[in-house]
């Protein structure tokens, strides 16, 4: 069972953190010697070819060191012509071997060579190594100083609280640090950035709030005097993975400006408190009891295992909980759960507060514990939500998953029409298991069952019919469903499953591919073509099931959700865009989308992020040099349905 679970769980999840590889764990690992300023030669026996890089850990790989004897701006560029059937590739890494930056072709075919452009600091050790894609005796490169340089500037002094502005994070080589949230810093109004070109000409960048008018939302930009836009990405994180920042005045800090070419590191410091908070004790007003697989899902923990992760939220934000605090040297304080809401028309907001009505701001993490405790069924169940690195306690009660079994009806199948391929030959096949008239049955451990049909709603607002999963005996009784296929590229007479997961549980469907079949010649006399049919209404998802066909009925409006999401940022790099945005509490998860197309009109495409938790996603695979547009909208699961917010106002990006 636990196989299967890895399996649907992987072809379920969206990794979007950046690939950084440690080679220090490399069977065969040779340092070859150290390059200088100047003219360098890397021999062919010297290479990492494109083979060997399938594995690893078997591969050798030369190592050349090299440390710079000033902090400045190095260029390493590499020089040949395109008759030398050369396509080098440059890999820097830091003083462990993790990745910093690479660099492949200048100019694509016309220009196979590299050129890495990247800030580096006096006396520190830096570690290079080189792939070919073709068989040749060697190639030379150059590592010269520029010019170049970005400084920047705070226009006032910023103080940031560990605890409160961080979260803990575990870099490439597995060791725990402070990340903290640097955007806020930066990207504060009247701060500057100095750009210093090869030939010693300056421009100055002002961060402004660049908002179209008074009713919008605040977007801080940097700007030159000519209203133009900086021109390349500022990444807050990489610099924070290599140098762990520490608490105390004038901490030294960096953010990164990429482009094509650069990969340069800025410097400008700040002040961070340490984390202030000694003890806290969370008292529950009432008893709660949680049902396995309706109040948790299936989640990894970070040894691939799967464990059942409970939703926390509404057992911590139960009215009359209540946090006492103690901070360094302070009396302890008492922060109660109350309804904050502005008034009666809004929705409820449940927050802690003390007797002042000063919120208690800090972030509770409801997921690391789990992911190290895994909580098993029974009474008083032993868990706990973390205060930055305070693990608080709190019991509840957990009963066992109820459901013994799950049932789908219908033989879904697909064929040419669903079927959509690559230019490389490769193919996937749309499909649905939202068919009309399909059921599911819902089998549980007392030997009763429940049965779900799927029927249609229609949407005024977005003028388009939806499908679901609705209890025959109870119209308010809707399944939330996931469900995924074991592999796109079906073939006719396979094995082909589609895995479906209904509270925890999971079942699997066959699908059933319809071969391609040659179209036949046309009959000498063909009969006449009949009158047209009177038009019939909209049809279902082309995925067709065996399951007998339903009346299509109009259920009633879907209840709205006022929980908005602003994106903060959306950054480019290459042929991707990493978006950011502030958490909203009270929901189930995010949808992200984007499209070529500035009033969403054609070519969209979206993506979940069903971790209420994240602040960030990263939208791969897309076009060089194209502008995109982000917008984002968040989800609430009401009685089984996906119930979305409006859409957040779009960012443009343009891709690297």
């Amino acid at each position: 069972m636990k196989k299967v679970i890895s399996l649907f769980l992987s072809t379920m999840m969206i990794l979007t953190s950046v690939l950084c590889v440690n080679f220090s764990a490399f069977a065969k690992d040779i340092e070859s010697g150290s390059i200088k300023l100047g003219k360098n030669t890397v021999k062919a026996s010297e290479f990492v070819y494109e083979d060997d890089e399938l594995d690893k850990t078997n591969s050798t790989y030369y190592w050349y060191s090299f440390v710079p004897d000033e902090t400045a701006v190095y260029n390493f560029e590499s020089h040949y012509t395109v008759s030398d059937n050369t396509d080098p590739m440059i890999y820097l890494c830091d003083k462990n071997k993790n990745e910093i930056a690479d660099y492949d072709d200048i100019g694509g075919s016309e220009n196979r060579n590299f050129r890495l452009q990247t800030s580096l600091i006096k006396g520190e050790t830096y570690y290079l190594y080189f792939q070919e894609y073709n068989d040749l005796t060697s190639f030379e490169f150059t590592v010269d100083k520029t010019k170049i340089n970005f400084s920047f500037t705070l226009a006032q002094k910023h103080t940031l609280t560990r605890g409160y502005d961080s979260n803990i994070r575990t870099d490439d080589n597995g060791d725990e640090y402070d990340y903290y949230n640097l955007d806020n810093v930066i990207s504060s109004e009247g701060n500057t950035i100095t750009e210093t070109k090869e030939d010693g000409t300056q421009v100055t960048y002002t961060c402004k709030n660049t908002k179209a008018n008074e009713d919008d939302e605040d977007d801080f930009s940097f700007v030159d005097g000519n209203g133009n836009l900086f021109p390349y990405q500022i990444d807050c994180d990489s610099a924070q993975n290599i140098n762990h920042l520490k608490t105390g005045d004038n901490v030294q800090c960096y953010f990164t400006v990429r482009s094509d070419d650069y990969n340069i590191d800025v410097p400008f410091t700040i002040d961070i408190k340490d984390f202030d908070i000694t003890g806290i004790t969370f008292t529950l007003a009432e008893k709660h009891t949680l049902t396995q697989g309706y109040d948790s899902y299936i989640d990894i923990d970070d040894n691939r295992e799967a464990y059942d992760h409970y939703n926390f939220w509404n057992v911590i934000y139960s009215e009359g909980n209540t946090l006492t605090v103690t901070k360094k040297g302070e009396t302890p304080v008492t922060y109660t759960c109350k309804n904050t809401k502005a008034n009666e028309d809004d929705e409820d907001n449940f927050s802690f507060v003390d007797s002042d009505g000063n919120h208690f701001d800090y972030e509770l993490d409801f997921s690391t514990s789990q992911s190290k405790n895994h909580l098993k069924p029974g009474k008083n169940v032993q868990c706990s939500f973390r205060v930055y690195n305070i693990d608080v306690p709190f019991t509840v009660d957990i009963d066992k998953n109820p459901i013994a079994s799950i049932e789908y009806i219908g033989n879904i199948t697909v064929s040419d029409k669903d079927k959509h391929t690559y230019d490389d030959g490769d193919y996937y096949y749309d499909y649905t298991i939202y068919q009309p008239g399909a059921k599911i049955v819902i089998h549980y451990k007392n030997k009763t069952s429940d049965t779900y049909i799927c029927k249609g709603f229609y949407d005024e607002d977005l003028k388009d019919t939806y499908y679901s999963f609705i209890n025959v005996n109870d119209s308010e009784d809707w399944l939330d469903i996931d469900y995924s296929s074991d592999s796109s590229t079906w073939t006719a007479g396979g094995n082909n499953l589609i895995y479906i997961m209904c509270h925890s549980v999971i079942t699997t469907i066959p699908v059933t591919v319809i071969p391609s079949t040659p179209v036949p010649n046309p009959t000498p006399n063909p009969t006449p073509a009949p009158s047209p049919a009177p038009a019939q209404p909209a049809p279902a998802p082309s995925t067709s099931t065996s399951a007998p066909a339903a009346q299509t009925t109009t259920q009633p409006a879907a209840p709205k959700n006022n929980k908005k999401v602003k994106v903060a940022s959306a950054k480019a790099g290459k042929k991707s865009v990493k978006v950011t945005w502030k958490k909203v509490k009270g929901i189930k998860g995010y949808q992200i989308q984007y499209s070529t197309n500035k009033k969403f009109k054609k070519g969209n495409k979206t993506i979940t992020v069903k971790s209420t938790k994240s602040t960030s996603a990263t939208i791969k695979k897309l076009k060089s040099k194209k502008k995109y547009y982000v917008r984002m909208r968040t989800y609430k699961i009401v009685n089984g349905k996906k119930v979305y917010s409006a859409w957040s106002k779009a960012k443009s990006v343009k891709v690297k």
